[in-house]
């Protein structure tokens, strides 16, 4: 019943088979890790849970300023700030309780006896190389069809531009670690805002304003959305749902755990972009508490970088490195950053082999091929300069009370626009628009 129905909806029956493969081989390889090294199947549970909500939703923060501009529509910029809002709201209450018990911002803590407040590694300062970082990120974001998570999922999806992205990501990673040190230890890199709200507002006037900031973000996204609704640029919110993603019509029969229905409310019916920020909440949130750090994504890429380079006979001697230190001495897989970006990948890969949808898709042109590859270099660059990407610069830097993060955010949302507007109509993930009509596009949130 089940192969049958996924077959008349143009789903492949067998790839259901494959996802439970797959999620075995997960189980096994958590066990084998438990032995290697006890807290590495907690890195990987998270990776699972974040990829796949991302793909169940279709959830993608480069989504949230692409979807707003093309569809004039904003329901995956209202969710990306339920995320952030719910998040913060967690994060404050596991700050104020750490710092109750004596622990301190990672900054002040000189001994390995002391205790860090979780989530204070994300607070940097916001100067040069952050500005010029998160708007070099945000022109790659736009051109290489996602950001750091949403290209690990769209790598485990079988997105072909993610799979041209990825390497170039992970390949000037490096090079952008260096750069960005060398930035801030010049005159004017050492100029900027460092600053955690708690040490100024204290914890409640911290959540506080992050909540008002919130609100502010939200009126100006719906007035956005307002606006684009009275020039007649606005597309349904889920306008491009697939047919088979859709909710199926209630036949009024006993509902069957062995069934279609049950099968595909549970494995292929689309996530709204609220239930998935609910679902990155909580694996963002199990990072927090079970590390006692924020969530990051392209540190990981920078020691993955260092490890492909060594096998040339390069060396990283620069201070620069000294972040990625410790991953260096053992295996990537010893390594829990790589282990739950892996996890990720593998989350994304189950959600589309449960759904029958999963496919390689590598149809592009010279042009896009080398927009994908741009792209994915101009990530790895910018991400590495800031310290940080939409994840760890961005969403682990505000939910953690970093001024830094909202810094981040300004400049990648003015490198995303400007992107947007230079490669209007050049590049497959930046086709034409115009702001005083319906416009013509199938961008999905993940592109």
């Amino acid at each position: 019943m089940i192969g049958h129905e996924l077959e008349a909806n143009g789903l492949d029956k067998r790839q259901p088979i494959w996802g439970i493969i797959l999620m075995v081989a997960i189980l096994g390889w958590g066990f084998y890790l438990a032995d290697e090294v006890p807290k590495l199947p907690m890195f990987l549970t998270a990776g699972l849970i974040i990829g796949y909500s991302l793909t169940r939703s279709r959830f993608g923060f480069a989504g949230g300023v692409k979807r707003t501009f093309y569809r004039g529509e904003s329901s995956l910029a209202v969710a990306l700030i339920l995320l952030f809002t719910i998040t913060a709201i967690v994060n404050i209450g596991i700050q104020w309780a750490a710092a109750s018990k004596g622990a301190l911002p990672a900054w002040e803590v000189t001994n390995a006896t002391q205790s860090v407040i979780p989530g204070t590694q994300n607070v940097r300062i916001g100067n040069l190389s952050v500005i010029i970082g998160a708007f070099i990120f945000g022109m790659g974001m736009i051109m290489a069809g996602g950001c750091a998570s949403g290209t690990l999922s769209d790598f485990g999806e079988g997105e072909g531009h993610a799979w041209i992205a990825l390497p170039f990501f992970v390949l000037f990673a490096a090079p952008g670690q260096y750069l960005g040190y060398q930035l801030d230890n010049t005159a004017i890199g050492k100029i900027g805002i460092n600053a955690w709200l708690p040490e100024y507002l204290g914890f409640g006037g911290a959540i506080a304003a992050t909540l008002v900031i919130m609100l502010l973000l939200y009126v100006i996204t719906k007035r956005y959305e307002n606006r684009k609704k009275q020039r007649g640029a606005y597309l349904d919110a889920k306008g491009d749902w697939l047919d088979f993603e859709k909710p199926l019509q209630d036949d009024g029969q006993p509902v069957n755990f062995f069934s279609w229905r049950t099968y595909h409310k549970f494995f292929v019916e689309r996530w709204t972009f609220i239930t998935g920020a609910v679902g990155i909440a909580i694996g963002a949130i199990f990072v927090l508490t079970t590390t006692g750090k924020a969530w990051g994504v392209t540190t990981a890429f920078v020691t993955l970088d260092q490890k492909f380079f060594g096998l040339f006979g390069l060396n990283f001697t620069s201070p620069a490195f000294d972040e990625t230190a410790e991953a260096m001495k053992g295996s990537l897989l010893a390594d829990g950053g790589t282990v739950r970006n892996i996890g990720l990948v593998l989350g994304a890969g189950v959600a589309f082999l449960m759904a029958g949808r999963f496919k390689m898709k590598f149809k592009m042109n010279f042009r896009d091929f080398s927009g994908f590859a741009v792209g994915g270099a101009l990530m790895g660059l910018g991400s590495r300069m800031a310290r940080g990407c939409n994840i760890g610069a961005l969403y682990s830097g505000i939910t953690n009370f970093s001024v830094h993060g909202y810094i981040f955010m300004i400049f990648l949302i003015l490198g995303a626009a400007f992107t947007i507007k230079l490669f209007e109509g050049r590049i497959a993930l930046c086709p034409t628009y115009r702001d005083d009509a319906t416009p013509k596009t199938n961008l999905t949130a993940t592109d």
